[in-house]
């Protein structure tokens, strides 16, 4: 078994301003720190539980897992940035 990064290569799209969250910083730091290519799941496990996100789900692959709380995490981000914006401005 191998692990491999996964590139989102979206070129045309700027991503949005944020701002620096320190929990996240920590999170994705101890992420790097503790992750072993040999056994992935339980630094994706710590990665999610650090960002407040359900546990993967250890069933799949961990490439799938971490793409997911990955996606989890971003898709959560872009919610509260449109609840602090206000849905008029979407509307």
């Amino acid at each position: 078994d191998s692990f491999t990064p996964i590139s989102a290569g979206i070129a045309d799209e700027k991503a949005g301003e944020r701002t620096a969250d320190a929990r996240a910083f920590a999170a994705f730091g101890d992420f790097h720190d503790s992750f072993a290519q040999s056994a992935p799941l339980p630094a994706i496990r710590g990665l999610a539980q650090s960002l407040g996100l359900p546990p993967p789900d250890e069933t799949l692959d961990p490439q799938v897992a971490l793409h997911r709380v990955l996606a989890e995490n971003w898709t959560e981000k872009r919610v509260l940035a449109l609840d602090t914006q206000g849905l008029d401005l979407i509307c």
